[in-house]
């Protein structure tokens, strides 16, 4: 929760992330002893801070709710208010939030009219800033007080404000005064092919009106030719963007308005995609990469062959060697760094890490790592990995999925004692098969090579009595499982792949 950790002051922060816990919680019958030990405070400050909750969810805009009493928003899963809302109710009384909003959207901003707006002083207003000024430095990007603005190169501007007003609003309202969604969307011309994700439509729309406020206040791309070296035939070849002309920017040259079209082309293609079906747009980057034969080629390329070279069997390599989407992917990696020469602000980069599977002592992690590193040290490749954590980071987790094609032995074995042609059990296979760190063994495989035994038979001990089974989890297992147990099963195997991986390292 990085985003509201910077964007919110410690009260509202804290009142955010309890909101968070009691929506998490499962049914009715918790307390405030509950609620104090997921969030690692006293019991006293538990209370203050869920008495300052309650007030703020009766006052919820449209809710209804001015007559909610403790004991009934505690026992109330009811309650119409999603964590979106309340984060932007949230938001909307911040600061922070109020003063970037200003400095995009205010007609010529000025601090001291702010201040006297929010009836704070200059001092508090920098104290109030100070989170965000850290997290805006990472990105080469200030704050300027004199002339109020942002300052740092515009690409990095664009990305930062698309991730600060997406996590804000995130489609519950349109945040732009001075133009509709709607109008947005006819200027954008998308077509047809082009609206099968919503989310992915808001996004765009959201972010074409980010380019179009700051460009229309003077903030225009300084220039696009790293794009261009990548795809020389970029506008023709994907044919994506209409938008930036002179019927919709008369005051602007044609050839800033031809590198805005490329930054915003530029802004479609460098999204990772994990299509469940053919992706044009994927295709034609590797197309058009693959023809140039350029640096990024033979980057993708090298990547690939050293992988395969820790793949199980021939038929993983060719998996890997035809798998367009995933060197697609890879290509966007490189590239997506190059034109932006360095790091950006992306929406990974505001959200908590800690609950999610460690793989960083995987065999992916350990050859991505390696071969970044390596090719790191080429000047050649270098302005391609020049983020080279961010860059590791990505391309491992573009790998997990193919965890089981690796030679190490790091994936979890896991013996199923289970009727395999019963329908019930089904969905126990069907759970673990979608789990790219569990191997599930063969009917015919020795259960005492498995990590984890799942067994509907409460007794296997009488059945593989002539094995040792003494060191083996068993995991015994209902065929009417409930979601509880599917969660434990999963948490039970995330805790042997974490203990294997760790293993592996100390031996390295």
């Amino acid at each position: 929760m990085l985003f509201e950790e910077t964007i919110l002051e410690k009260g509202e922060y804290q009142k955010f992330s309890m909101f968070r816990i009691l929506k998490s919680f499962e049914g009715t019958n918790y307390t405030i002893i509950d609620i104090s030990n997921a969030m690692g405070v006293s019991y006293q400050q538990t209370y203050n801070i869920l008495q300052e909750l309650l007030e703020d969810i009766k006052g919820f805009p449209n809710a209804n709710l001015q007559k909610l009493d403790r004991k009934t928003f505690l026992s109330s899963k009811q309650i119409p208010i999603t964590i979106d809302m309340y984060r932007l109710f949230l938001l909307k009384r911040s600061i922070v939030f109020q003063f970037i909003n200003y400095i995009v959207q205010g007609a010529n901003p000025n601090v001291e009219k702010f201040c006297q707006d929010h009836f704070i002083s200059r001092s508090t207003l920098l104290r109030k800033n100070a989170p965000l000024k850290v997290l805006l430095e990472k990105y080469q990007i200030k704050i300027s007080y004199n002339e109020l603005g942002l300052i740092g190169d515009e690409k990095r501007i664009r990305f930062f404000l698309y991730c600060f007003y997406w996590l804000s609003f995130r489609g519950l309202e349109w945040p732009f005064k001075s133009t509709s969604y709607f109008d947005v969307s006819q200027q954008l011309q998308l077509e047809p092919n082009e609206l099968n994700d919503p989310v992915v439509t808001i996004r765009t729309v959201l972010f074409w009106s980010i380019s179009r406020i700051r460009v229309i206040h003077g903030y225009q791309i300084s220039d696009m030719e790293s794009f261009n070296e990548i795809f020389p035939r970029n506008l023709t070849a994907f044919n994506l963007d209409r938008s930036f002309n002179n019927v919709n920017f008369p005051n602007i040259s044609n050839e800033q308005l031809l590198v805005e079209s490329q930054f915003f082309l530029f802004f479609r293609l460098q999204s990772l995609i994990f299509p469940n079906s053919n992706d044009e747009i994927s295709n034609k980057i590797y197309q058009e990469i693959k023809a140039d034969q350029g640096t990024i080629w033979e980057l993708t390329e090298e990547f690939i062959t050293e992988t395969q070279k820790h793949l199980i069997d021939g038929e993983r390599d060719q998996q890997l060697a035809n798998n367009i989407p995933l060197q697609a992917n890879l290509m966007r990696i490189f590239f997506s760094y190059y034109v932006m020469k360095g790091d950006y602000f992306q929406f990974n980069d505001f959200y908590d890490q800690d609950n999610a599977i460690d793989y960083n002592n995987s065999t992916p992690y350990k050859i991505v790592s390696n071969f970044v590193n390596e090719k790191h040290e080429e000047s050649k490749y270098r302005p391609y990995l020049i983020a080279e954590q961010k860059v590791i980071d990505e391309i491992q987790y573009l790998m997990i999925p193919y965890l089981r094609f690796f030679k190490s032995n790091e994936a979890v074995k896991v013996k199923l004692i289970l009727e395999s042609s019963d329908l019930v059990t089904r969905d126990v296979m069907t759970f673990l098969d979608d789990l790219s760190f569990v191997d599930i063994e063969n009917e015919g495989d020795d259960p005492s090579d498995a990590d984890v035994i799942v067994s509907s038979i409460a007794d296997i001990d009488k059945i593989y009595s002539h094995k040792d089974l003494t060191d083996k989890i068993i995991v015994d297992w209902n065929l009417d499982a409930n979601e509880t147990e599917y969660f434990n099963l999963y948490q039970t195997l995330k805790k042997v792949f974490t203990e294997k991986t760790a293993i592996e390292k100390a031996d390295d």
